[in-house]
């Protein structure tokens, strides 16, 4: 029984395996188990056959044949057709069953053999993942439960170990446990649609993540930015830096697929020393989102319950590819008050986000953020029109974006907020002592000459920053004249003589330009994002590093603008394109419904119900067809071996009858060992049976001649001695061999079934 459960273990899960993915190229899923039920008939009766004697492989198998004989005449030749038809594809099954069979016998014997099929099973299941080919569960456990197999028998192999060695027990008995780990395989709940990887993605994604943290903090323990074109001071000299090798900055995940860029300031500055930025991350604030809530006060004085016609949420979900950084890169206008934003520990300094701890490799925050729309004209005039904001619609705004109950956002902290903008971005441009620079009058005839004719603040500032970006770009102006030492005469240097550089020579000039024109400016450094895809992602590089000017407009809040030649703020969107009735953007009307015909669906529709019969006939035929073979079959083995039995000399006929002794005391529960000798075996069974001598006192005679087992003795004198037989041997057998038989037919049927 061991060598069929060994094979079985090797046979029918390859054979499951095999089955139902022919089935699933066939395009014949439905018949799954009728398929697997014809496949593992077919290896359970090959492995029977394989395990049992001559005659009983004969026996087995020609009444198997019958049945299925008679069940084909039976049939006739119209219903035979129909069956090839419907059912062909079993002729296929049996293939398979045929060559799992042969290939489970050899790989049990070849370890090459072993990994050529577990690459083919893994080479499977991929294929059916990656073409998104519907397959049930049951076909990737099986495929799993056969792998295992192969590793629980190397296992074996290469294991040292003492006692009770044989390897075809060992994997018999272990089979259960593999058989439930297929069982709890299959029970485990499958998504509806075909495997889409994300399991698979999202653990290689947390491999490289842990990977990349370790290994990154390690290298840039001590260096923040470590070639991210990102730094804490911003120096306009010298040439851009390296690009590298693009190193990741972070990853922008978003839903909305319509914007086109975005600015991701991660620092801003305020006072411009000599030929760089400067600024101090020291004590709290919380001054952007006094900015958001000034830009949808504005908007909602300007013009009630179409704000969206003017400003957007969005939101984005930003993974950091940097090791050590306490900055977080966020739009302009974030909403940090909403369950929306959510940014690991930070304080608010300056306008800047900063972290209380550093952020490292894979570290996830999401950010919520309002875009404006510079492609609604009216925008434009708010900014420029923009009225002073009441305490009463100051306190309307704040609870409509329901931060009411924070007393940092109070009027009176408006009015602070908005007297600390001038003095640090405006005042800024003083010296040391307190007077203003002057602006020379080139460069004041430049400024006038390009404002010329504009009215409107923000248009002649966006006059200012595109005349700008008629200038030459250039990764290497040189570097600035020893000679610049503050703001004036670095806008006469870049703007009258150079007139070429980087975003940190443009973004510069444009925040002078603008302070010198009376408006307050900060310089930001960040990352410009363009997404020229259609995904939902973006994956920032250090070459997106960027810097820009933003400038406050009194009554409506910061707003971005672009000097660099080559790069653009995003312009928005149509406005009434996408507007309900209630004035929300981004309404989309449901499709008319289409008209229902009035013919009834074919699930309505009666169907008559089809009694399909089986006659009688196809089961009492081939029932009795292989009950006659088997009978027919016992009777004429019964004369042959008569026959040959009479041919025998006494030699012969004694072991004839020692053979048939042997197999009765196997039935009866006595089975001799290949480790015990022959008078060993006899006393182990006398010693069971006298312990059983109560139950069999009713059966004297039969009790006496196991008691004795006579012919044993005999057996061992023909085994080690030239003992020869004489009639009297021959008796004696004959006469055991009718007691033994006698024993059986007190078994039940079960044991007189056998002893056939």
């Amino acid at each position: 029984m061991i060598d069929f459960f060994y094979d079985l273990a090797y046979m029918l899960p390859l054979n499951i395996v095999s089955t139902l993915t022919l089935l699933t190229y066939l395009g014949r899923q439905e018949n799954s188990i009728l398929g697997c039920l014809v496949s593992s008939f077919v290896i359970i009766l090959a492995l029977t056959l394989r395990h049992t004697g001559k005659k009983e492989r004969f026996l087995i198998g020609g009444v198997v044949i019958a049945a299925m004989l008679g069940l084909y005449w039976v049939l006739g030749e119209e219903k035979r057709t129909v069956l090839y038809e419907r059912f062909g594809f079993l002729l296929w099954i049996i293939a398979i069953a045929f060559i799992c069979i042969i290939v489970g016998r050899l790989a049990q014997d070849y370890l090459w053999l072993k990994i050529v099929v577990s690459l083919l099973l893994i080479a499977n299941v991929v294929y059916l993942m990656v073409g998104k080919i519907e397959v049930s569960g049951v076909t990737i456990a099986a495929s799993w439960l056969v792998i295992l197999i192969y590793l629980a028998e190397l296992v074996q192999v290469g294991w040292e170990k003492s006692g009770y060695t044989d390897l075809k027990s060992h994997i018999a008995l272990i089979t259960p446990v593999i058989l439930l780990i297929f069982i709890l395989g299959c029970l485990l709940p499958a998504p509806d649609d075909p495997f889409d990887w994300r399991l698979a993605k999202n653990i290689w994604k947390m491999t490289v993540t842990e990977y990349k943290r370790i290994t990154g903090y390690l290298a840039n323990r001590n260096d923040e930015y470590k070639y991210t074109g990102f730094t804490e001071d911003a120096t306009v000299a010298g040439a851009v830096a390296s690009n590298g090798d693009g190193k990741e900055v972070m990853l922008i995940y978003t839903d909305d697929r319509s914007f086109d860029r975005l600015y991701m300031g991660g620092i801003t500055f305020e006072k411009f020393v000599a030929n760089g930025w400067e600024t101090e991350l020291k004590g709290e604030d919380n001054y952007r989102q006094f900015d958001l809530l000034e830009t949808r006060a504005a908007i909602a004085k300007y013009n009630q319950g179409y704000e969206r016609e003017y400003i957007a949420e969005d939101t984005i979900e930003v993974e950091s590819r940097l090791f050590n950084t306490r900055h977080v890169f966020l739009p302009i206008k974030s909403n940090l008050d909403t369950p929306k934003t959510v940014i690991p520990k930070y304080k608010e300094t300056e306008e800047n986000v900063v972290t209380n701890s550093r952020i490292r490799y894979g570290d996830l925050y999401s950010l919520s953020y309002y875009r404006l729309n510079f492609a609604n004209e009216e925008l434009i005039a708010l900014i420029d029109s923009a009225q002073a904001i009441e305490e009463e619609e100051w306190n309307s705004i704040i609870r409509k974006a329901a931060v009411s109950d924070k007393e940092d956002c109070s009027y009176e902290n408006y009015q602070a907020y908005r007297n600390a903008i001038y003095q640090k971005y405006l005042t800024a441009i003083q010296q040391k002592d307190g007077a203003y620079e002057g602006i020379s009058p080139e460069l004041q005839a430049v400024i006038d000459e390009v404002t010329a004719g504009i009215e409107g603040d923000y248009e002649r500032l966006k006059a200012l920053s595109d005349y700008l970006q008629t200038m030459d770009y250039n990764t290497h102006p040189g570097v600035i004249p020893t000679k610049v030492t503050n703001a004036s005469q670095y806008l006469d240097y870049f703007i009258l003589e150079s007139r070429t550089g980087y975003c940190v020579h443009y973004a510069t000039a444009m925040t002078l330009l603008a302070r010198a024109c009376g408006y307050p400016a900060r310089y930001v450094q960040g990352y410009y994002v363009k997404k020229n895809s259609k995904t939902n992602e973006v994956l920032v590089t250090e070459k997106y590093a960027h810097s820009w000017a933003e400038v406050y407009f009194d009554n409506f809040g910061w707003v971005t603008f672009e000097a660099t030649p080559g790069y653009s703020v995003s312009k928005g969107w149509n406005v009434g394109s996408k507007v309900d009735a209630s004035g929300q953007m981004g309404y989309i009307p449901h499709a008319a419904e289409t008209e229902t015909s009035e013919t009834a669906p074919l699930d309505e529709i009666p169907q008559q119900e089809v009694k399909k019969e089986i006659h009688i006939s196809y089961i009492v035929i081939p029932v009795f067809l292989a009950v006659f073979f088997g009978a027919a079959y016992l009777f004429i083995n019964q004369l042959v071996t008569k026959h040959k039995y009479r041919k025998m000399n006494l030699e012969e006929k004694v072991r004839f009858l020692i053979q048939r002794n042997l197999r009765i005391l196997k039935l009866l529960g006595y089975p001799i060992s290949a480790k015990e000798t022959i008078e060993e075996f006899r006393g182990r069974v006398v010693a069971d049976i006298e312990s059983h001598s109560e139950e069999v006192t009713d059966q004297r005679n039969t009790h006496d001649a196991m008691l004795s087992l006579s012919f044993l003795k005999l057996y061992e004198k023909l085994i080690y001695s030239d003992y020869e037989c004489s009639d009297d041997d021959v008796t004696l057998m004959e006469h055991d061999y009718e007691l033994l038989k006698n024993e059986i037919r007190t078994r039940g049927f079960r044991y007189r079934f056998y002893i056939l």
